[in-house]
Formats: structure tokens, sequence, C-alpha cells
């Protein structure tokens, strides 16, 4: 039996102790979720630049500038982003690395990576409430969009919920690995 938590778990894997194995080169505690920001961040802004196209062949120019200040204040957010994660890479590749220290064996946990009924739930609001100054066409696709996101985000939560009892059973069998509470 393999010691530490479930492999499959994503995120959950056992870390290597002090002088076991390579150091990691990516991963947990390593940035490298600030360069995957960036991505949604962008596509946000395109989004918003396509509502504000769409929102210019109506007379109102209010709600023109303000979907067109949304698209540029979400942009610059992306690329602040973007050069945010290059100025800690370059920090990290500069600094001497720290000694490694044993890490103490925890109880496992599972850590969701990625959401995409968040990223669907956020794009479905917005859409809903840009209908509000569009059309009623708009709001019929955001309110399907919401309720799609709702599921979906409830189909992730059971599946966290069934990984996390799966993951604690296998540590709780494995006499090797006894777990600690977490601190």
């Amino acid at each position: 039996m393999t010691r530490g938590p479930d492999p499959t778990a994503r995120g959950a894997g056992p870390r290597p102790r002090s002088g076991e194995g390579p150091p990691p080169t990516r991963g947990y505690g390593q940035g490298v979720g600030w360069r995957r920001a960036a991505g949604p961040a962008a596509v946000w802004a395109l989004m918003l630049a396509i509502l504000t196209v769409v929102q210019l062949q109506y007379p109102r120019t209010l709600p023109v500038l303000l979907q067109a200040g949304a698209a540029a204040a979400t942009a610059l957010l992306a690329v602040g982003i973007l050069l945010v994660s290059r100025v800690r890479a370059r920090r990290r590749r500069l600094a001497a690395p720290p000694p490694r220290a044993p890490i103490p064996e925890r109880e496992p946990e599972v850590v969701p990576d990625l959401s995409p009924s968040s990223i669907v739930l956020a794009i479905g609001l917005c859409v809903l409430l840009t209908g509000a100054t569009v059309g009623g066409w708009l709001i019929i696709g955001g309110s399907g969009l919401v309720a799609l996101a709702l599921f979906g985000l409830a189909r992730e939560l059971r599946q966290q919920r069934q990984l996390t009892r799966v993951v604690r059973r296998r540590s709780a069998r494995d006499p090797t690995n006894p777990p600690q509470p977490n601190p």
C-alpha cells in the first residue's frame, strides 16, 4: 500500500519528506494558480467586449459605456494578474531555495482544483443582467445558463463529498499511515 492519501484525489497526494526524491518543480505553493487565473479573466473581458458590440445597435449610450468600461477593466485585471505571476516567478527563480523541513502527516483532505460550473454561473449572471438592458432574449439565455450552472455546482459538491469519504476510508484502513488532525 502507498503512504498518504488517495493518489487519485487531485492535489491530495503525499508530499515528499526532506531528502526524499527531487523537489517539486510546479504545483502547491508555486504560483501556478496566478498564471491560470489570467486566462478566465481574459475570456471574460472578451465576452464583455462582444456584449458591448451587441449593444452598439441600440440608441442608449450609458449601457454601452458601462459595458465597455467593464470590458476594459477586466482586460486590465487579466494583464495585471499575468504581470504579477511573472514577477513572482522571477523572484522565486532569483531567491535561494528554503531548507526543506519534514512535513508532518495530516488527515487527507480534498481540495477542488477547477470549477467550470462557477465560471458558467458568472457568465450566466452577466448575460442575465445584460438582458435587462438589451432585451428578453438574453434574459432567457442567461436564465438557462444560471440553471445549468446551479445543477453543475450541486454535482461538483456531491462528487467532492463522495471523494472525501473514499479518501478518509482508505487512509483509515492503511495501518502504515495513521491520520492526524489538521492543525
